[in-house]
């Protein structure tokens, strides 16, 4: 797996890792605040148990979410690395989540013939594409400050 030496070009790691952990925390918390908000909005009848159900996964993600954030943050702050290791094994199972729905996406497209679902199809892949390399991304910076924070280092200079 690929390794940074900072986050952006110009934030250390530490700093890369604050970032993603807020990010994270700010997502969750809109997702949680939308979904509870669109639950109580509903008036389509005939839909409104998917929708409804759907919508109380969402909340349960954003949860989720919201945990990992934390857990990110605290661990930045503590400088307790075993903090970092559930959020990466979850963002590993995500990404291969958004992999496989990319490779649903993507054979959607192919089969479908009608032209307007395809434009649809195919902005969801683009945005498919952008969620797995901001994810990859920010794996990529946690396990770099993962793997900073567990090699011993000479501090002398």
């Amino acid at each position: 797996m690929p390794t940074a030496s900072s986050c952006l070009l110009c934030c250390s790691l530490r700093t890369g890792v604050f970032m993603i952990g807020y990010f994270q925390v700010i997502i969750s918390v809109s997702g949680m605040v939308v979904s509870f908000l669109k639950y109580f909005n509903i008036h389509a009848p005939e839909s409104e148990n998917l929708y409804k159900s759907s919508l109380i996964v969402l909340f349960c993600v954003c949860i989720l979410i919201l945990a990992l954030g934390f857990m990110l943050l605290i661990g930045a702050i503590q400088e307790n690395v075993n903090q970092f290791k559930p959020w990466i094994v979850i963002q590993v199972i995500a990404i291969s989540f958004q992999c496989s729905m990319l490779a649903f996406c993507l054979a959607l497209a192919l089969f479908y013939n009608h032209q307007k679902s395809v434009s649809e199809v195919f902005s969801v892949i683009s945005l498919q594409f952008l969620l797995i390399a901001i994810m990859f991304y920010s794996l990529i910076i946690v396990k770099s400050y993962y793997k900073y924070m567990t090699t011993p280092h000479d501090d002398e200079e």
